[in-house]
C-alpha cells in the first residue's frame, strides 16, 4: 500500500474518478492508526563523482607546474661557455665558427674599472660589458679560443709562435717550416710588463721569453725555444758552430763557420763585461734578450778548431812550437810532430811565465784573457 506524504498547508487534494478498486487514503495525524514513514536518507554520490573531482584536482597541479615553467627567468643569451667575436661589443657565435676567438669564462657584477670583475680568473684575458644584459648590468670574463691567433693566453705548449717587432707582436703559426717559428714551452700570468721577476724561471729549457699585456694591466709571458731547424743563436747548444758574419748557428763543415759554442746559460740581470770570465779561451759572445722581460741567454764562443792552443791544458803537447807561422796546434803527444808541452795556465792577460818557457797571451775582451807558458821539447 502506498501511504503519501502529508499534505502540506493550503493544498488542494486531487479529485479521483469514482472506483470501488481504490482505496481512499486518509491524511496521517498523530491519533492515525497507520505507522509514520520513514524519512528518506541523504543520496550517495556515485563513485565516478570522486573521480571527476580528482581529475580536476591533478590538472590544478599539473596547471601550476607548467606555468611555473613557462614563467621561470630566460637563460642569459651570452652565457657562461658560449663563444663570442673579438669586436668591442661582442656577437654570438656558434663554437666552431672560425669568427668565435672568445668564449664566455664566467659572467661577474659590475665593478668599476670593470676588468676588475674578471682579475681573480687566471685564463681570462679579455672584460666586457654584456651588450644586452637579461639579470641587470653584467661584466663578462672571456678566455681566448683556439681560434684566436693573436690572444697569448690561448696559447698552449707545443704550439709554434711567429714573433715579430722583437716579441712586441706574436701569432700562432704552422709547426715544422724550414727555418721554423718558436715553439712554446709553457705560458705564464705576470703582475705588469716589462716582466721584472724573472721570467719563466721555472722553466730552464726556455731560450726566449716574451711578454704580452693582458686584461687589467697584467702579463701573459710566453716561454718558448726556437725550432729544431732553426739557426737562432738562442737555440744553440754547446759544441754546435757559428759565423761571426751572422752570428747563427751553422754546420761546422760549411766554410763560413768561424767560431764554436762553449757555453749556454740564462741569468736575469745585466751582466757586465767580461760575460764570459768563466770560460776558458771564450773569444766571443752572443745575448738574447728583449725589452719586455728579463730573460737573457748568454752564449759563450771560442775558436772552431778544437786544436787551437787556447783550449790547452798542462801538459798537453802541442806542434809548431819552433815555427813563425802562427799559433802551435794541440797534437798527442805521441804524435812525431809534436814538439812542445805546456806547462801552466792563467785565465788572465799578461802573467809572466818562468825562465825559459815561451808565453802566448791573449788580451781581455769577453773573458779576463788567458797566458799559456810553453817550453820545448
Amino acid at each position: 500500500m502506498i501511504h503519501p506524504a502529508p499534505p502540506y498547508e493550503g493544498a488542494v487534494p486531487p479529485s479521483l474518478p469514482p472506483s470501488t478498486d481504490i482505496p481512499v487514503v486518509r491524511p496521517w495525524t498523530e491519533s492515525s492508526p497507520y505507522p509514520a514513514p520513514e524519512p528518506s536518507r541523504p543520496r550517495r554520490k556515485p563513485p565516478a563523482m570522486f573521480a571527476i573531482v580528482a581529475i580536476v584536482v591533478l590538472l590544478t597541479a599539473a596547471g601550476a607546474v607548467t606555468g611555473y615553467f613557462l614563467t621561470r627567468p630566460e637563460e642569459p643569451r651570452m652565457a657562461v661557455g658560449d663563444c663570442l667575436s673579438r669586436d668591442e661589443l661582442p656577437v654570438e657565435y656558434a663554437c666552431a665558427d672560425d669568427l668565435a676567438v672568445y668564449r664566455v669564462l664566467a659572467r661577474e657584477p659590475m665593478q668599476h674599472p670593470f676588468a676588475m670583475a674578471c682579475m681573480k680568473f687566471e685564463q681570462a684575458t679579455r672584460a666586457v660589458v654584456d651588450p644586452s644584459p637579461t639579470d641587470g648590468e653584467t661584466v663578462l670574463c672571456l678566455e681566448p679560443t683556439e681560434k684566436n691567433m693573436t690572444d697569448a693566453g690561448g696559447l698552449r705548449p707545443g704550439d709554434c709562435i711567429d714573433v715579430r717587432k722583437s716579441g712586441g707582436e706574436i701569432e700562432r703559426s704552422t709547426c715544422g717550416f724550414t727555418g721554423g717559428p718558436h715553439v712554446v714551452i709553457a705560458t705564464e700570468l705576470h703582475v705588469k710588463v716589462p716582466v721584472t721577476d724573472r721570467a719563466c724561471e721555472s722553466h730552464p729549457e726556455t731560450r726566449e721569453a716574451y711578454a704580452q699585456p693582458s686584461m687589467g694591466g697584467r702579463a701573459v709571458v710566453i716561454c718558448t725555444k726556437p725550432a729544431e731547424d732553426s739557426d737562432s743563436m738562442a737555440g744553440a747548444f754547446v759544441g754546435e758552430c757559428a759565423s761571426n758574419v751572422s752570428m747563427k748557428t751553422i754546420a761546422c763543415a760549411h766554410r763560413s763557420a768561424t767560431h764554436r759554442v762553449l757555453s749556454v746559460r740564462t741569468q736575469y740581470t745585466e751582466q757586465a763585461d767580461p760575460k764570459c770570465e768563466e770560460v776558458t779561451n771564450a773569444n766571443a759572445a752572443s745575448v738574447s734578450l728583449n725589452d719586455n722581460t728579463d730573460l737573457r741567454v748568454v752564449v759563450c764562443l771560442g775558436p772552431i778548431d778544437q786544436n787551437h792552443l787556447g783550449y790547452a791544458r798542462p801538459g798537453d803537447c802541442v806542434t809548431g812550437y819552433a815555427g813563425t807561422a802562427g799559433l802551435p796546434r794541440l797534437v798527442s803527444c805521441d804524435d812525431s810532430s809534436a814538439d812542445g808541452r805546456v806547462t801552466s795556465v792563467y785565465d788572465e792577460a799578461n802573467i809572466g811565465c818562468s825562465a825559459g818557457e815561451a808565453r802566448m797571451s791573449r788580451e781581455a775582451g769577453v773573458s779576463h784573457g788567458s797566458t799559456i807558458c810553453l817550453v820545448a821539447t
